[in-house]
């Protein structure tokens, strides 16, 4: 729906205006206001507002950003599939809406390969070559700074999509947070609270695979886009792709994995800690009532049915750029269907020192990478055949705990 569409249904409306403050029941809407200069600009807030009781916020083409806080009070919020929120800006408080969508805060759905690769790409780019030989410390410098500019450039680009989805969940509180179909690039664990849905759209995982074309037109991936680009965008589903922005750092000394994801998981459900993290004073997996080993502190919402729920969602990894990304984490009662995870080592796990039933999987698909070996509850190596077929060991050590290593589900 559009802003025009939007505004169609009503009658009276008000400007949302800072100076002026919102009313009790009264409906406001926030358009671009105009500068002097003549170009549209944000409603910038920059301290802490709490929007009147009951009033609902229209977003009609207009964006609310800043450094400040806006708190809702059941505000009802209206607005298109398009960033109404800032990067900096931080929404907080209860808000009504049918569905929340983590395109209100920035979110891509449109991630290029170009876009995806360009901290690897980047970063091979500076290492030593037979044509330009470096040593050791000029080489290592040559890649860090090849690395920051290109985290900056990611940044610029808004590529990483994780911040937007998790701010999305934490606006809805509870219910369904929706991410349109395309690929989104996360690079941090996406976070989802006790009584969210996040559901995708379920389609193919692919694109240009498609031979059937269509007539030229206004392409949704982009005015360069071919028509058999566009074919294989109508196929393509939700599609989420975890980023290692720790690249190239992807194993320690002794082959523990490194990865800008907590725990190497691209999602966690119902987690109030860091994942596999014991608390308990003496090092056991036991109950404790104390302070540091309470059993409670691990989970947001204690025994919890199995109301929080991942759907028709596509997870992709390529192997090499992130080897030891795993699934979902998930404490208590959840639901996971018609979900995939391509080229991961782990779908899902749960803690086994914890009370958590009401697990339902359902009409899901898993492939692991292939050179993966598995040792009871211990990822043992991988080994990968380089060009000039010399083996090398890449992971020695995936994850020492007593979590169990599901290879399908």
């Amino acid at each position: 729906m559009t802003a025009n569409e939007i505004l169609a249904d009503i009658e009276i409306y008000e400007k949302f205006d800072l100076v002026k403050g919102t009313v009790e029941g009264k409906t406001y809407v926030v358009v671009p206001t105009t500068t002097e200069t003549g170009k549209n600009s944000d409603v910038v807030i920059n301290r802490h507002i709490t929007l009147a009781h009951n009033t609902t916020l229209i977003f009609a083409g207009g964006k609310i950003s800043g450094t400040g806080t806006l708190t809702g009070d059941n505000t009802r919020l209206i607005a298109p599939i398009t960033q109404i929120f800032g990067e900096d800006i931080t929404v907080d408080g209860i808000w009504v809406m049918d569905r929340a969508y983590p395109q209100w805060f920035g979110a891509r759905n449109d991630i290029s390969n170009n876009e995806f690769w360009h901290l690897r790409v980047a970063c091979e780019a500076a290492k030593s070559t037979e044509e330009n030989p470096l040593a050791p410390e000029a080489e290592k410098d040559k890649i860090e700074k090849a690395r920051d500019t290109a985290l900056k450039n990611l940044k610029a680009w808004k590529v990483d999509s994780s911040d937007a989805i998790n701010k999305a969940m934490k606006l809805k509180h509870a219910g369904e947070v929706f991410l349109p179909k395309g690929e989104y690039a996360i690079c941090k664990t996406l976070k989802v609270p006790y009584g969210i849905v996040l559901r995708g759209e379920l389609a193919d995982y692919r694109l240009n695979r498609s031979n059937i074309q269509l007539p030229i037109g206004d392409y949704p991936l982009g005015g360069d886009t071919t028509p058999d680009d566009l074919s294989s965008y109508y196929k393509l589903g939700t599609v989420i792709r975890p980023l290692n922005t720790n690249y190239p750092l992807t194993v320690d000394s002794d082959g523990t994995p490194i990865t800008s994801f907590d725990n190497n998981f691209a999602v966690i459900i119902n987690s109030n800690v860091h994942p596999f993290i014991d608390h308990t004073p003496d090092g056991d997996s036991g109950n404790h009532t104390n302070t540091k080993g309470d059993h409670n502190e691990k989970w947001e919402q204690i025994y919890p049915h199995s109301l929080t729920t991942i759907q028709d969602i596509q997870f992709s990894n390529f192997w090499t750029a992130t080897p030891s990304i795993r699934g979902i984490y998930a404490i208590g009662g959840m639901k996971i269907e018609n979900v995939s995870w391509s080229q991961f080592v782990q779908a899902v796990a749960t803690p086994d020192d914890m009370y958590c039933d009401g697990k339902t999987i359902i009409n899901c698909q898993f492939n692991a990478p292939t050179g993966c070996i598995f040792y009871g509850s211990i990822f043992h190596k991988l080994i990968i055949q380089t060009e000039t077929e010399k083996t090398e060991e890449i992971i020695k050590r995936f994850v020492i705990d007593k979590k169990s290593i599901m290879p399908s589900i």
